[in-house]
């Protein structure tokens, strides 16, 4: 196909007598698909007459290549930018948006991210904000400095507050000066530089494509009878008449200044960077050394203006004898080449920088379950080692992945339907161990078609742990309001009754009655003042704390045994104490009420035991540090034993007490992070309460002799 549309085109030269210029695509020897750039001119004998064409062909295919890459590239970006579900914004040297992501323009109350371009933070914040948010981007530019994952509380201009955890970085020029300033908030990328960027960088690509041409040279080369020897040395051995065969379009690709009579390539020369003069001449060497049929060369020049060209040579060899070539050869200038290539680089590092500098695990893999980018968050977060990642088996690694998950087949199926779709969704994955993770996903759009996706994960085990925890603290305040209205209105019920009584008893008079009354209500408004006092009591648990102090758990007890040294006579109880090195930090007085308020209850609640007994000890199961304290006492029936622990609750109503005790005792040991619970085989088999403390031991137990 390719040689019947090169016949059409000699025929139409030969019949018009006027060139074509084209770039043509063709398929090598090899399968690979290939572009050239095509000058096909006429040839004309001394009368005019048209007899035969002439042709220049350029390869171009680095540069359609590159052209593919970038717009790769821009679509990359343009898709993580819109994925990631946190605000981005970059900033000129005046903090004056330049871009903000769809994120924060809803953030804004904007329809449109382009409503934000020009504004400042002043036009969305208060003035105390807008004023710090200014000062430090203002300290960045000055320093060149960053501001890594700072938090910091934005004060809105309808009065609202929130905090975001930010990172700002400054941002520079190609030259490395810093012209203004970019940030993230909490987890977002910054693209809007990279994304113009790539903008210019098409343009340029296109200005490349469409204006390309070259300078031609063709003559010989010659080496002395030794030139084998220094074929590869930095100065060539070789003579080389090699003339510019277009001088005229050579001027127009780099023009230079010639002396009277000097040739176009010798000036050439000499406008080259000699930095450059080593390879080029060990490329020609090894060419000419090796029987080559042809070699590259890139190098630097500078024209008579000062601007600096890079160029790009590919010569073809023709051997002639041992010492002889004839050489033909074909330089472009690929300056342009060179800086798409350069912000290409650049392009790739911000985008991974970007990548980086989220929270969330991010993860971009094509139609075909390929991975093509992930940041290191993600292998993180999902437990991946280095060598999985590095070994680029994306079948293994979505192993690794579905062993960890609850249902691996519901995440299988789903992804399968979303590759089909471009929808943009978030739910949640739940994991084996317990793990909750956020997962966010947006399609990768290239010409109206879905190429792939990107995913983002977010860890929020933390947070589903602490809407559960105040799930059950919103249960438990709920209880204890119902709780505390009835059980305080039962002592107010009873003055009241009494006191319509006492009325009656006073207008008869009866003055024994009257006494009677007067106690029931002094009984009611006691057992009201210890409803009272255990309640504030319970409230000041966590919110007003002595100083953390060492203390051993042999102190804890003995002076707990102290304080209900009155009760242990009554009754009689022998008390045993465990010698347990044990040594405890924390609040002296609360963590002491744990050890009073059981041994306290266990001497209570003793039943018709004829040799009553509480033993208080400490003990290693696994990894936990237990304490106990143990009694041969009523017992708990299983029934009741999960509810001994809820506010007023009392096995007997009618036994002293407010029912508070042990939850006094359950609030202390959550707030060392630990446990309680309670073992009993039953009515009259004694019971044994046990707890850990994991916040307050310090020093592991170890049973002395």
């Amino acid at each position: 196909e390719y040689a019947a549309a090169g016949g059409g085109h000699h025929e139409q030269i030969m019949q018009t007598g006027k060139s074509i210029e084209l770039d043509e695509e063709y398929t090598d020897a090899d399968g690979r698909k290939q572009f050239i750039h095509a000058m096909k001119l006429p040839v004309f004998d001394l009368g005019g007459k048209v007899i035969g064409t002439q042709g220049i062909l350029f390869d171009i295919t680095e540069i359609k290549r590159a052209a593919e890459v970038l717009y790769h590239e821009q679509n990359l970006m343009a898709t993580l930018m819109k994925s990631l579900p946190d605000p981005v914004y970059f900033k000129d040297a005046a903090s004056r948006f330049l871009r903000v992501n769809p994120a924060l323009a809803r953030r804004f109350g904007l329809s449109d991210p382009a409503q934000a371009v020009g504004k400042t933070d002043m036009d969305f914040f208060t003035e105390e904000h807008a004023s710090k948010t200014l000062a430090d981007e203002q300290e960045i530019i000055r320093t060149g400095q960053p501001l890594m994952n700072i938090e910091e509380k934005e004060t809105w201009s309808d009065g609202s507050e929130t905090w975001a955890l930010t990172t700002k970085l400054p941002l520079r020029d190609d030259a490395g000066q810093i012209i203004g300033t970019c940030g993230i908030s909490s987890n977002i990328t910054e693209r809007k530089r990279a994304e113009e960027a790539l903008r210019m960088n098409e343009e340029r690509l296109l200005k490349v494509i469409t204006q390309t041409r070259c300078i031609l040279n063709s003559g010989q080369v010659e080496g002395p009878e030794n030139w084998r020897e220094r074929a590869l040395h930095s100065e060539t051995p070789f003579h080389w008449d090699f003339p510019v065969q277009n001088v005229e379009a050579a001027q127009k690709i780099v023009p230079l200044e010639l002396a009277a009579g000097e040739r176009y390539q010798k000036a050439w020369t000499r406008s080259r960077n000699r930095a450059d003069h080593t390879q080029m001449n060990w490329s020609s060497g090894n060419a000419f050394l090796n029987d080559l049929p042809f070699y590259r060369n890139e190098f630097r020049c500078i024209d008579k203006h000062g601007v600096g060209h890079w160029m790009q040579q590919f010569v073809t060899v023709r051997k002639l004898a041992e010492n002889r070539w004839e050489v033909f050869g074909i330089t472009t200038d690929i300056s342009d080449l060179k800086r798409v290539e350069a912000e290409l680089r650049r392009s790739e590092t911000e985008l991974q920088a970007t990548l980086e500098s989220t929270a969330d695990g991010i993860l971009s893999v094509d139609n075909k379950g390929k991975v093509i980018k992930a940041n290191r968050r993600f292998a993180e977060l999902w437990r991946i080692p280095q060598s999985l990642m590095d070994a680029g088996d994306d079948h293994a690694l979505l192993d690794f992945v579905l062993k960890q998950l609850s249902d691996p087949d519901a995440f299988l199926k789903k992804v399968q339907l979303l590759y089909s779709t471009d929808a943009v969704e978030m739910d949640t994955l739940a994991f084996k161990d317990g793990r909750i993770f956020e997962r966010y996903t947006s399609p990768m759009m290239m010409e109206g078609a879905v190429i792939g996706r990107v995913w983002s994960f977010r860890d929020i085990t933390e947070r589903k742990r602490q809407e559960e925890e105040l799930k059950q603290k919103n249960s438990e305040l709920e209880r204890f309001t119902y709780t505390v209205s009835h059980d305080l209105k039962s002592p107010l019920v009873t003055v009241k009754t009494f006191l319509g009584y006492l009325e009656q008893d006073l207008a008869r008079p009866d003055m024994e009655r009257v006494k009677q009354d007067v106690g029931y209500m002094h009984t009611a408004t006691e057992k009201m003042g210890q409803l009272l006092d255990e309640l504030l009591n319970l409230a000041r648990v966590g919110r007003k704390k002595n100083p953390a102090v060492r203390v051993t758990f042999r102190e804890l007890a003995q002076e707990a045994v102290r304080l209900v040294a009155g009760r242990i006579s009554t009754g009689a109880v022998k008390v045993q104490v465990a010698d347990a090195v044990v040594t405890l930090e924390g609040d002296r007085p609360r963590l002491m009420e744990i050890w009073q308020n059981l041994v306290e209850n266990a001497c209570k609640f003793m039943g018709n035991q004829p040799q009553p007994q509480v033993e208080i000890g400490v003990e290693q199961r696994g990894p936990e540090t237990v304490f106990f304290v143990r009694d041969n006492g009523a017992g708990i029936d299983p029934r009741y034993q999960a509810k001994v622990f809820g506010l007023f609750e009392q096995i007997n109503p009618q036994g002293e007490g407010t029912g508070m005790g042990l939850a006094l005792v359950k609030r202390i040991v959550e707030l060392y992070e630990g446990r309680i619970w309670v073992e009993s085989a039953g009515p009259g088999q004694g019971a044994n309460f046990l707890f850990t403390l994991p916040a307050a031991v310090i020093i592991e137990p170890e049973q002395s002799s």
